[in-house]
């Protein structure tokens, strides 16, 4: 009866207002057509869906109050809520019935509409890695207001500007040490204490370098004025790097250290600081002990002895330092650029006679102690390969 009712209304809106008619695109209206359904055995339906309860509430609102469930579950997909929404019993047969009008097949089988209803992790990888970035950029922001909150009024009122050579470091902590000295005459400040006033992560204020940075100007004003003691030896010819050595640029570089800017380790280059010693060797220092206890006259020499007394003493030893500032030591060589030193330096020995002697690779680190200690344990194997580590309480 609805249908040629339907057809008799010739106005649009008249027609959308009739809940049984639709206005079709070739401007006509018609009855709205049914929904077929497909009824699936009750042997298919998994056991979460069967109804053994002969409560007074009918299967069909059981079945309704599990699909409201999964709807309002916020880790249930949109393709979920669609099949939920889909599931009743039908009313005479208690089967499962399932609307194929919300699936682009007929042939939908039940295997197909259990993993529908299976949550899809992969959908959740956009949100998460969306709220990884903001997570990320609200730690950096908190990491910048720490470094600007612990390290900005020192910061502030002596590195005033952009640039800063390894002589303005030393003005500054000349002035740093007489302004403590005014509140303590008997103040003592150590290495860790100084540097622990430049910030570790990030930029702070004009100043273009870090506590890593401040680290490795000091070890090189310490090496450059002899403050080792002679360890690494006293007449040391300092070098830019031992890529310039191996490219026959070897110029020295002792008068112009202390105008050099403080984050000069940022240009790139595999060993932080590069040295040129003449060491004493052993044998020979016993040979001349000899000659002092055997002391002969001229005519009492041999040609032998004579050929023995003009060999050198002496032989050139190049002093490869890597600094590495780590709040924590790490466990690896490779962490602290050993492998890559030695092997450039080893295959440059073979292959050419830029570098004539030893190379010794020291490094200088955080804590030697820490860093020795992991090394043993990881079974990194070091004898002759690094010459000596040493640490800030050194």
């Amino acid at each position: 009866m609805n249908e040629p009712i339907c057809k008799k209304i010739k106005d649009e809106e008249e027609c959308k207002q009739n809940p049984n008619c639709i206005f079709t695109k070739g401007n006509k209206c018609q009855k709205k057509p049914q929904k077929t359904q497909k009824i699936m055995p009750l042997e298919k339906i998994p056991s979460s869906l069967k109804v053994t309860s002969t409560s007074n509430n009918s299967p069909i609102i059981k079945i309704k109050k599990l699909a409201t469930k999964l709807i309002l579950d916020p880790a249930t997909s949109s393709s979920e809520k669609t099949m939920s929404s889909d599931l009743t019993l039908h009313p005479t047969t208690k089967q499962l019935d399932i609307d194929i009008l919300s699936h682009k097949t007929k042939k939908t089988s039940f295997q197909t509409v259990a993993k529908t209803l299976k949550h899809n992790p992969c959908h959740d990888l956009v949100e998460i890695k969306e709220r990884m970035k903001k997570t990320r950029r609200e730690y950096d922001e908190v990491v910048q207001a720490c470094e600007n909150y612990n390290h900005e009024d020192f910061i502030n009122r002596y590195f005033n500007k952009e640039t800063f050579t390894h002589k303005d470091l030393l003005q500054c902590l000349m002035e740093y040490y007489k302004e403590q000295r005014q509140i303590d005459d008997s103040v003592v400040i150590t290495f860790q204490e100084f540097i622990n006033k430049f910030p570790r992560d990030k930029k702070v204020g004009k100043i273009n370098f870090k506590k890593q940075h401040v680290f490795e100007a000091i070890c090189r004003l310490l090496l450059l004025y002899n403050y080792d003691d002679g360890e690494l030896g006293r007449d040391k010819t300092f070098y830019s790097s031992l890529e310039d050595i191996i490219k026959n640029n070897s110029l020295t570089i002792n008068k112009t250290i202390i105008n050099t800017d403080i984050n000069i380790g940022s240009k790139g280059v595999l060993v932080d600081i590069l040295f040129k010693i003449n060491l004493p060797n052993i044998d020979e220092e016993e040979k001349k002990e000899d000659d002092k206890q055997n002391k002969k006259w001229a005519c009492e020499s041999s040609i032998e002895d004579s050929i023995k007394s003009n060999l050198s003493t002496e032989k050139d030893t190049y002093i490869m330092i890597q600094n590495k500032y780590y709040d924590t030591e790490k466990s690896n060589l490779g962490d602290y650029d050993v492998t890559r030193m030695y092997t450039l330096a080893d295959l440059n020995k073979k292959n050419s006679n830029k570098i004539n002697g030893t190379t010794n690779i020291v490094l200088m680190v955080n804590n030697e102690d820490a860093l020795s200690q992991k090394l043993k344990m990881a079974k990194q194997q070091y004898p002759g390969l690094i010459y000596n580590i040493y640490g800030i309480s050194n």
